[in-house]
């Protein structure tokens, strides 16, 4: 895998303006539209919509993506792939992953990603606190994949993503303790 400059440059790039920025909003406008360039270089990734609305209103999913399952690196995932975005200070808690999870299982949607600038709370055990959360609704058939600011940090291509995504998928679905 060689690297990409422009590809690397752009990632910097969005994390300095998120640095630099004073509004919560505007931090998570920055990591929103950084998630679509990532995932839309993925091969059968598109962008479908962002801060879709669930028919009753009673969820908002921060960026979607159709899965082409046809050219994908990942054709046993279902086509819609939804994104939650969180570019805060802090890790996000038990409470705040599973409130996700319940977004997505009350349309059934079973993989998702959870882009967490800081990560998730807990150590990564079978029972500590966000990861808990995760493994408990792997058994629902949701599966629920971290990414953080610094695994985004450190990518230097698409291609790079996609072993990224790759093996997150292999360590969730064996159950590993580290997702």
């Amino acid at each position: 895998m060689n690297p990409d400059p422009a590809y690397i440059a752009d990632i910097q790039q969005a994390w300095a303006q998120s640095d630099a920025s004073g509004s919560a909003n505007e931090r998570g406008a920055i990591l929103e539209e950084l998630v679509k360039s990532l995932f839309g270089g993925l091969p059968g990734f598109s962008h479908w919509k962002s801060r879709h609305l669930t028919n009753d209103g009673s969820a908002e999913f921060d960026v979607c993506f159709h899965n082409d399952i046809r050219l994908s690196p990942f054709p046993f995932a279902e086509p819609a792939i939804v994104v939650e975005c969180k570019n805060t200070g802090r890790r996000i808690d038990a409470a705040g992953v599973r409130n996700f999870i319940a977004k997505l299982e009350d349309v059934q949607v079973s993989w998702a990603f959870l882009v967490a600038a800081q990560g998730i709370t807990g150590s990564g055990g079978r029972n500590t606190r966000a990861h808990a959360a995760i493994q408990s609704a792997r058994g629902r058939k949701v599966n629920l994949l971290v990414v953080t600011r610094a695994e985004i940090e450190a990518l230097q291509s698409a291609e790079h993503f996609a072993v990224l995504v790759r093996d997150k998928i292999m360590a969730h679905s064996l159950n590993a303790p580290f997702f």
